[in-house]
């Protein structure tokens, strides 16, 4: 199988395999109590096919030993996966189910979790009287596990960290295209459960210490709304649910051209930066309010679905759920905001 037919299958049987979005112990185990027959039907198939086409990437001599045929190998694998999810006790990366290679990384690398097996450079004779290599052998505690450990953690450090400057440029800039200065403590405020995981990650790294909070109570003390009161927790929403709505559009108009008008409005300047949310100063009409719609459908989509190989995917399908809130209405004028509240569903399914 090519790479781009195997690509699609990847995508297309991990469907209804949410991501691990708990990376304590007891949240992977729960996680597998409900997922682990699908995850594990899934890897197998995989890992099999993945054998037929031997990429370098894998051991071949490692997963075909004392005969094993691929089907055989790829339940192996899985098997083993599986295993050190439910029973590793610190865990600290999730990449996407279908990212084969560094799941695979992790099996074999990582110390204390799972063994490295080594070819031995002694030999031994045959019946013949050849030399023969010796049969491998495992081998835990390596140098190169540990070596592999921390070039895996840096890299995924570097990486993260690069996420999170690219996160703080995009709000640099729709704070200053909006006027509201504001805008970024709202976001932070409203996507701080769905960073969490990337906050646990970064701890003790430099990065802007309000990326690395992880309670949205102290994220309040420092929103545009602050207290405790209804009305005070009800314009928190609205506005935090406005920051995360322009942040997915500034992002998604790089695809989608169609938004471009939207994009203007929206995240051009306001009518009152003191409003809750901040509702654009430009007219909106029919067109805008389509690109809004449209947006909110890529947010729902690109929200529900990882489909992409980066790494870093899936923390952006968690921020960008975060503009899934009906309070994000209230962008619009209110007879187009009642239309919107009326098919919420199905814009958001």
């Amino acid at each position: 199988m090519s790479a781009d037919p195997m690509k699609k299958w990847l995508q297309e049987s991990a469907k209804g395999l949410p991501p691990l979005e708990d990376l304590s112990l007891k949240g992977r185990q729960d996680f597998l109590d409900h997922h682990e027959a699908q995850l594990g039907m899934f890897w197998s198939r995989a890992f099999e096919m993945e054998l037929f086409t031997r990429p370098e990437w894998l051991d071949v001599s490692h997963v075909l030993a004392n005969g094993r045929d691929e089907q055989a190998a790829g339940a192996w694998i899985a098997e083993r996966l599986i295993e050190r999810l439910r029973t590793r006790p610190e865990f600290k990366w999730a990449p996407p189910w279908t990212s084969l290679e560094p799941w695979y990384r992790w099996l074999r690398g990582r110390q204390g979790t799972s063994q490295r097996i080594v070819q031995s450079r002694n030999t031994v004779h045959g019946d013949d009287g050849a030399e023969q290599p010796q049969e491998a052998k495992w081998s835990d505690h390596s140098s190169e596990s540990h070596q592999i450990e921390r070039i895996d953690l840096q890299d995924m450090v570097a990486t993260l960290m690069k996420l999170v400057q690219e996160w703080a440029d995009i709000l640099a800039r729709i704070s200053r295209s909006t006027g509201l200065p504001s805008l970024e403590l709202d976001w932070l405020w409203a996507t701080c459960v769905e960073r969490r995981t990337l906050a646990q990650a970064l701890q003790r790294q430099p990065v802007d210490e309000r990326f690395l909070e992880q309670k949205k109570k102290a994220l309040a003390h420092n929103a545009s709304v602050q207290g405790d009161e209804n009305n005070e927790r009800t314009a928190r929403t609205r506005r935090g649910v406005a920051a995360s709505f322009r942040f997915n559009l500034e992002v998604l108009v790089a695809e989608h051209p169609s938004l471009r008008r939207a994009h203007q409005v929206f995240l051009g300047p306001v009518k009152d930066p003191d409003a809750s949310p901040a509702q654009p100063a430009a007219e909106v009409g029919a067109e805008e309010v389509e690109g809004f719609r449209q947006t909110l459908q890529l947010s729902a989509k690109r929200s529900n679905h990882v489909r992409s190989e980066d790494p870093t995917e899936p923390f952006w399908s968690r921020v960008f759920g975060a503009a899934l809130i009906k309070a994000v209405a209230r962008l619009l004028p209110g007879r187009e905001r009642m239309a919107v509240e009326r098919d919420w569903e199905e814009l958001t399914r």
